[in-house]
């Protein structure tokens, strides 16, 4: 009788360990899904300034719906590489904005492509003016004081756009951990219990 009411509590155990994992998991499969990630470049000469190349150490910055969501400072040879976190973000209207030195300007919506290239103009600094792509300066066009340093590429795959994996969510593991650990010292001391009656 009373190895039958073990097995009978173990079972609920087992039942209510395994539920509990299941709710776990399913909220570290939910908690994952963070904003996409996409990562804007530009060469020396893609992005002017009333038609001068941005010199190094000029800040870009990226704005969607008036709010910032990146920036990026332009390396020593021009280049520069910014990294968008957004849901917001709309490639079919390209409904991101550019900054540059208090001057904004935005791709055209049928160009809205993760390489920039664009002309701002200090007489229209609020609608800037959007460079074609004849307009861009090519990088063997420029002379270099240096080597050209060029940005990480974008990651494909999926288009430009990637999922964050350098962010750890240490309480999400140590929570999995914990649920694990009790798990394993449940099913110990359930073998234990069986041991003991049988002996």
């Amino acid at each position: 009788m009373q190895i039958a009411h073990v097995a009978l509590s173990s079972r609920h155990i087992l039942a209510a360990v395994a539920a509990l994992l299941i709710v776990l998991i399913g909220w570290t499969a939910t908690g994952a899904q963070d904003a996409p990630m996409y990562r804007f470049f530009g060469f020396a000469g893609d992005v002017t300034v009333d038609g001068e190349p941005i010199s190094p150490g000029t800040v870009i910055a990226a704005s969607i719906n008036g709010e910032e969501v990146g920036r990026s400072e332009v390396n020593a040879a021009g280049a520069w590489v910014l990294d968008v976190e957004s849901e917001d973000f709309d490639q079919l209207t390209c409904n991101i904005t550019f900054e540059v030195e208090g001057l904004q300007a935005r791709q055209p919506q049928d160009d809205c492509s993760l390489r920039v290239r664009l002309a701002f103009s200090s007489d229209d600094p609020t609608g800037g003016s959007l460079a074609a792509a004849d307009q861009a300066v090519e990088d063997e066009e420029l002379t270099q004081a240096g080597p050209v340093v060029r940005p990480v590429p974008p990651r494909t795959g999926a288009g430009g756009l990637a999922e964050d994996e350098a962010a750890t969510n240490w309480p999400r593991t140590a929570a999995i951990t914990a649920v694990l650990t009790l798990g394993a010292a449940l099913v110990a001391l359930l073998i234990g219990r069986r041991s003991d009656n049988a002996a």
